[in-house]
């Protein structure tokens, strides 16, 4: 018998707002937190959520590959 799949939830809060610094079309910027640990990330582009949050679920699944 196959061992049944376990949920492994990972939970991110993003907040973006716009900075008007003397530039049209005003900047957007933001931040990410991994919630739990409180860890959070500043960032300019898009590319930066993206980096942050691939690295926190390949680090997740190398928890759970490990058996944590």
């Amino acid at each position: 018998m196959s061992e049944p799949l376990r949920r492994r939830t990972v939970t991110f809060i993003v907040r973006m707002w716009t900075e008007y610094l003397e530039q049209t079309p005003p900047a957007w910027r933001g931040e990410i937190e991994l919630v739990g640990s409180g860890e959070k990330a500043h960032f300019r582009e898009a590319s930066d959520v993206v980096r942050f949050i691939a690295a926190h679920v390949s680090e997740a699944a190398a928890r759970r590959e490990d058996g944590q």
